[in-house]
């Protein structure tokens, strides 16, 4: 009997029995390839499923997206002075110092670098320190909330709680950022001698001071809008409220660590009242919970791969899929004004974020050289 023999009959079996072991499991050079097929198979019934003439429109709207460097260069210093200027007005200013620690997020499309056509739209959000521990009841499903203090206070806050209760009120809040605002924009000047900012009509259900950056002749169109979000942030050590305090569901695309991570930043909740008519006094003072910071982190860390989108690594078109969207968007709005009057680009942010957190596997785009979906 040679050795192969004896090994077979020291593990039980005869002669002519085979090792299930080297029958049942494929080698890992074969389990590789066979992913690669898959994988490659997949990408050829994608690039076969899109047109020719189609592609070529997509490719020369993709380049069309791009914001040219002069543009971006003097809106960038236009609106960075602004928001330097009045950070410092605020921090400087005595008659409201519930101001003075306020700090600027950077959020929004143009710091997600997925801005298209042209930088005219800015969105600011300004931080603002809550106390350390709240009360926060849950208003709706989830999205709108009444914020209470847990105890009476002497700190600044104190001029915007509401006097029968320890509410803290959302449209004091605003009211005294619109008057901020004003105030700081009577002795402020834009570096650009031929513009001046202007601040917009307070809207309805709006938690922003909207301003419009024009020329200084009457009637000027308006060039910039830069949108001035007062955001009260929630320190991390209290938590998430119970409807949202789970994260978001992103284990398939950045992994479980990522989630942790983001679970444990603070969240914010921006001045907006409920929709509807007949509201309780509640309703009235409501916040909206906001998550534009960690909007950003995703976009900005949006692949699986810790190298996706480096300089030297392979580029994926993720941040380009959204910006095509985008622009579909702004494209059917401006064909349907009538009937799509609601709809934003920020739902389309909002449905681009679900298609990526559910597959980690995503369908690879053409444009001018293959990108994958990292």
């Amino acid at each position: 009997m040679d050795r192969q023999d004896r090994v077979v009959n020291l593990r039980g079996r005869g002669p002519g029995e085979e090792d299930s072991r080297t029958t049942s499991r494929p080698s890992r050079s074969t389990s590789a390839r066979q992913k690669q097929r898959v994988q490659q198979q997949r990408e050829e019934e994608a690039e076969e499923s899109v047109p020719p003439e189609l592609a070529g429109w997509i490719k020369e709207r993709a380049k069309a997206l791009k914001i040219r460097q002069t543009d971006r260069r003097w809106a960038a210093e236009v609106v960075n002075d602004f928001r330097e200027n009045l950070l410092k007005f605020l921090k400087k200013n005595d008659d409201q110092p519930f101001f003075q620690t306020a700090e600027f997020l950077t959020s929004g499309s143009y710091f997600e670098k997925v801005k298209i056509d042209s930088p005219d739209e800015f969105d600011m959000m300004l931080r603002l320190q809550a106390p350390s521990r709240l009360n926060i009841t849950q208003l709706d499903d989830g999205l709108f909330y009444r914020i209470d203090l847990c105890r009476p206070t002497r700190t600044s806050i104190r001029a915007f709680i509401l006097e029968e209760n320890l509410t803290l009120s959302s449209s004091k809040i605003l009211s005294e950022m619109h008057r901020l605002v004003r105030k700081f924009l009577k002795t402020y000047r834009v570096p650009d001698e031929h513009c001046r900012w202007v601040v917009n009509r307070k809207r309805l259900n709006s938690p922003a001071v909207t301003l419009s950056l024009c020329r200084t002749d009457e009637n000027s169109e308006e060039l910039i809008s830069v949108d001035v979000v007062p955001a009260l942030e929630v320190h991390s050590s209290q938590g998430w409220p119970p409807n949202v305090r789970n994260g978001p569901d992103i284990d398939n695309w950045l992994g479980k660590k990522g989630r942790q991570e983001i679970r444990s930043l603070p969240c914010f909740f921006v001045p907006k009242r409920l929709k509807g008519r007949n509201l309780s006094e509640e309703a009235k003072e409501s916040w909206r919970i906001s998550f534009s910071h960690i909007e950003k982190k995703i976009i900005t860390c949006h692949g699986n791969k810790k190298t996706c989108c480096e300089s030297n690594a392979t580029k994926c078109c993720r941040k380009l899929c959204l910006m095509l969207l985008k622009s579909l968007i702004k494209g059917l709005k401006h064909r349907f004004p009538k009937e799509l009057d609601d709809l934003c680009s920020y739902h389309g942010k909002t449905v681009f974020l679900h298609l990526l957190s559910e597959s980690r596997d995503h369908i690879r785009i053409t444009l001018d050289c293959t990108c994958p979906m990292n």
